[in-house]
């Protein structure tokens, strides 16, 4: 698969970032943010499905793979720093035979490998699906497809948002998306500090 790339100047700003963050000290930031990010998820998953949301969530475990034994020491000892209890890492990495041991599919060109029991998986399609399905028996009405043009504002708050040149009156509104948001929240006179991505 070739994805010929664009020659946007955003696209070279973009690859520019990316590559002076391909950086060790970056990725420990990344992922201490990731983290903290996360340290509330597991409760947010058993509230869902305690309330009937079908999360999609098991816990198979999840093998990491190196191919060099250094950094696999180095990505476990970040991971140990970061579990705060949350999890279970290991205690060390294997090598050698062990490698396939844990997993058979493993090359010969993997150096170092170690198993995180308790990592869980979601199906991202399963997971819009349940909230979608609990919403809709709590009464909420989805609109799918449907572009947010403008914004009613009185009294300096968000009164109702454009749906497809029809006003929607509200109470709160939650912006969540790609880059649009940067563009939208203009209007507002607000600013969306959100980088454009081009790789998803």
């Amino acid at each position: 698969l070739y994805v010929r790339p664009s020659a946007s100047p955003r696209m070279l700003r973009w690859l520019y970032e990316f590559q002076k963050h391909c950086r060790p000290a970056a990725f420990a930031r990344g992922a201490t943010a990731l983290s903290a990010l996360a340290a509330t998820t597991q409760d947010g998953f058993d509230a869902w499905q305690a309330d009937g949301v079908d999360t999609t969530l098991t816990r198979p475990g999840r093998v990491h793979a190196f191919l060099d034994e250094g950094e696999a020491e180095r990505t476990l000892a970040l991971q140990h720093s970061l579990a705060n209890g949350s999890y279970v890492a290991p205690r060390g990495v294997r090598t050698g035979s062990a490698i396939q041991e844990l997993e058979p599919a493993l090359t010969s060109s993997v150096r170092a490998a170690y198993l995180v029991e308790e990592e869980g998986l979601v199906d991202p399609s399963g997971l819009v699906a349940g909230l979608e399905a609990r919403l809709r028996a709590l009464g909420a009405r989805l609109s799918e497809h449907a572009t947010v043009m403008d914004f009613v504002v009185e009294h300096g708050r968000v009164r109702a948002v454009g749906v497809d040149s029809r006003p929607v009156d509200c109470a709160n509104v939650v912006v969540a998306g790609r880059t649009w948001p940067a563009e939208a929240l203009t209007c507002l006179g607000g600013v969306c500090p959100m980088p454009v991505s081009y790789i998803h």
